[in-house]
């Protein structure tokens, strides 16, 4: 983890996960691009800076005081001990954060959310489920504080194109120095008898080595509720891949659960 990236809306949601990027960012010595994104008159962009004040009064204070909540996060960041930098996209959408990551090398995300009633009104669908979707590096989705990081959850139905998703989490793992706790939850849709998901599972469990706590079977009649239960239980973070129909699953999760939702593509 070199580079980590966190939009921001100067929300309390916006916080929680600059705090979190931080905690991450002390465990692995990243630098933070903190990135808010702007909707503005596109004249104001043409314009000197002499005639935007006289002309956009309103708009040039709401870029200077954008500005000094970013330098803010900067002072933040740096009496961590962290290197970050601020950056301001006018009339953009989520195409640019994930613009944002190619350009810059950032090789993870982080991003706040409202509680359980969905994400952050400017992220809404539009922006944070397509970032979640489209991201090609991990994203971590948080709505309330974390005081610290423990042991991940890595739910999956343990199919052979998982896997290399599975090594990019078990990396993440190592860096937070946590367990992975390997998850298949059985639902009446999905029913799967054990046999088969402990021959699945094996390949994970010997890749991962002693970063394995354990691996389970939960059986539940609704799949988040019982991914909800099992990581109250015995994680902190939810780890999910991401991609076709595994990306609408994470998309859901990352709605309706208020547990830290960390997405890897495949």
């Amino acid at each position: 983890m070199k580079k980590i990236l966190v939009p921001t809306d100067f929300s309390e949601f916006a916080d929680i996960a600059t705090d979190t990027a931080i905690m991450l960012a002390k465990k692995s010595g990243a630098e933070i691009h903190f990135i808010h994104l702007m909707d503005i008159p596109v004249d104001w962009i043409n314009l000197v800076e002499s005639d935007q004040k006289k002309m956009y009064p309103d708009i040039t204070l709401k870029v200077k005081k954008a500005n000094n909540k970013l330098d803010m996060l900067l002072t933040k960041a740096e009496k961590a001990g962290l290197d970050a930098k601020k950056f301001i996209q006018y009339n953009a959408n989520y195409k640019y954060i994930i613009k944002h990551i190619e350009s810059f090398g950032c090789d993870f995300v982080v991003m706040g959310s409202h509680g359980t009633s969905g994400l952050a009104e400017w992220l809404i669908g539009s922006n944070a489920q397509k970032v979640v979707r489209n991201s090609t590096v991990p994203v971590m989705v948080v709505k309330k504080a974390v005081t610290q990081l423990g042991d991940i959850v890595f739910a999956s139905d343990f199919e052979e194109d998982s896997f290399n998703a599975f090594k990019r989490i078990l990396k993440i793992a190592e860096m937070l120095q946590v367990k992975i706790h390997l998850l298949f939850i059985n639902t009446p849709a999905n029913f799967t008898e054990t046999k088969l998901t402990d021959l699945w599972m094996k390949k994970f469990i010997a890749a991962g080595g002693n970063s394995i706590e354990g691996s389970w079977v939960y059986n539940c009649y609704d799949f988040e509720e019982g991914l909800a239960q099992f990581t109250k239980k015995y994680g902190s973070i939810i780890a999910l891949v991401t991609h076709g129909k595994k990306g609408y699953v994470t998309e859901s999760v990352v709605n309706h659960l208020d547990i830290p939702v960390l997405s890897v593509h495949l």
